[in-house]
């Protein structure tokens, strides 16, 4: 499966620990969160004015932190 929608490279990706979702972070300063059953994209995360370099995702899978270059 492709998973299509950031307009830059990948930097990091991570899953949830029960596999339904993937969590990708790109150049294009965005972070989206994807359905790993069915390939949809369910969110995408705006808000960085740099490159997004490291996602941390808490263990409820619930909770989320994001790394940027915009400091």
């Amino acid at each position: 499966m492709t998973l299509s929608g950031h307009g830059g490279a990948i930097t990091t990706c991570i899953f949830t620990r029960d596999g339904k979702r993937a969590i990708s972070a790109s150049w294009d300063h965005s972070v989206r969160v994807w359905d790993l059953h069915t390939g949809a994209q369910l969110h995408a995360l705006q808000g960085h004015k740099g490159a997004v370099s490291s996602l941390h995702l808490f263990p409820d899978d619930q909770h989320l932190v994001s790394v940027s270059w915009d400091h």
